[in-house]
């Protein structure tokens, strides 16, 4: 089915996107979200209101206390008074990883609660270069990276009309590789380099704190979101806000570094190993602490480790300043229990360099 609503009256200041994949073994995580928004946002979403969140979530009976499996759309309702088929839609099953699901559910939004400002939001399992939002009612598929891609051309209109801003809510997105395919599609991107962790006073919190107002642009939301989480959620993450203007000349940057690398890999092939070891890693593989396997390099902490050793250390420093130039925003949370990962040498940005073949390249 394809719900419409009713005419929405005129073009508010913000239209949020949350798709909620539920259907994983977080599941019970997830319907507790839209009773905040509803309890939360108050005059914000009302008759009056400058927002409007539309919501598709698709849950899973045999992780979540549910006795309505299946996917709904909302439009979120101060105190959660729904009328069904004018603001909330039974969907049936949808497979939350074909990136079809998420360009119907978008346009839909978009065209049915037009805004002066985007956000979306994709929150699922995270699994960096392996893409994002796994559907396990639908033998695991997943969206792959170059299918985001594709949906997000397709959404925006290959960019004419872009997302203020877009959230990976979920861990491990926020490499070099996958803002680089956003770049056109949203003005600033969201999102964690490492293991992401939220809890009742962040995500999605932010969309009821006081400085969200009408008048608030993509890069506000963004530091709006930014400040919630960091001051809300204590475990041991890098956050991450980036400026999409800045990552063609960060891509420069990193093609220019990468030539130098590959011009020096005849000599230096062990200099260039001993920059890798001694670079800032992510914790990735399940072992529960970092080491060298883990396959997410930090990409400014290994171009500071390459002009260490001598290789590339003018287009290393060119780097460096791109990506401090790019992220715009990144805090780094120190560990205080277990696990006790230590992200002190992170600046916002990891590429995918395993030391062996491994997961999606293997």
């Amino acid at each position: 089915p394809t719900p419409t609503p009713p005419p929405s009256g005129s073009q508010l200041a913000w239209s949020a996107m949350m798709y909620f994949d539920c259907d994983i073994n977080l599941c019970d995580s997830y319907p507790g979200l839209i009773t905040r928004m509803e309890n939360e946002l108050g005059a914000k979403i009302g008759a009056n209101g400058f927002l409007n969140i539309a919501v598709l979530i698709d849950l899973h009976p045999q992780y979540c206390q549910t006795n309505q499996p299946g996917a709904t759309r909302y439009l979120i309702q101060a105190n959660g008074q729904y009328t069904q088929t004018v603001n909330r839609w039974d969907m049936g099953e949808l497979n939350m990883g074909d990136p079809q699901t998420l360009i119907n559910f978008t346009t839909w939004a978009m065209q049915n609660y037009p805004a002066d400002h985007y956000y979306l939001a994709i929150d699922d399992h995270g699994g960096g270069v392996s893409g994002i939002s796994w559907d396990d009612s639908n033998n695991s598929d997943n969206i792959t990276n170059d299918e985001l891609f594709a949906a997000l051309k397709e959404i925006t209109k290959n960019g004419e009309r872009k997302l203020d801003v877009f959230a990976y809510e979920a861990c491990l997105m926020a490499m070099y590789e996958n803002v680089y395919d956003l770049r056109n599609f949203a003005n600033f991107i969201f999102g964690f380099p490492t293991i992401s962790f939220a809890n009742n006073a962040s995500y999605p919190s932010y969309l009821g704190d006081e400085r969200f107002t009408a008048q608030t642009s993509g890069r506000q939301l963004g530091d709006i979101m930014f400040d919630v989480y960091y001051d809300a959620v204590t475990a041991p993450y890098v956050v991450t806000l980036l400026d999409s203007s800045q990552i063609n000349a960060l891509h420069t940057a990193v093609n220019n570094w990468a030539t130098a690398l590959r011009n020096a890999t005849g000599g230096s092939s062990t200099a260039l190993a001993n920059a890798r070891t001694a670079a800032q890693k992510v914790e990735a593989n399940g072992d529960n602490v970092i080491t060298n396997e883990d396959p997410y390099v930090d990409l400014w902490d290994l171009a500071d480790k390459t002009a260490a050793q001598g290789i590339a250390t003018t287009e290393a420093a060119a780097l460096k300043s791109a990506i401090e130039a790019t992220a715009v925003r990144l805090k780094i949370r120190p560990p205080t229990a277990s696990p006790c990962w230590d992200y002190s040498h992170s600046h916002g940005l990891t590429i995918f360099w395993p030391l062996t073949a491994s997961g999606h390249y293997n």
